[in-house]
């Protein structure tokens, strides 16, 4: 096994554990997101500014 395997086991394994930055966003957010609406997030308490 290669390592970009083992990280996508581990990875996985981590979103089925509930991960909350492997979970994928829904249809409707993606739609909105497409129209401009979206927040980005890179620490789970600092969002950032959409300028």
């Amino acid at each position: 096994m290669d390592y970009t395997d083992f990280n996508s086991k581990i990875i996985d394994q981590w979103v089925k554990e509930g991960w909350e930055w492997g979970t994928p966003i829904s249809h409707e957010e993606y739609v909105k997101a497409q129209k401009g609406e979206f927040r980005m997030v890179l620490t789970p308490n600092r969002e950032i500014p959409r300028d």
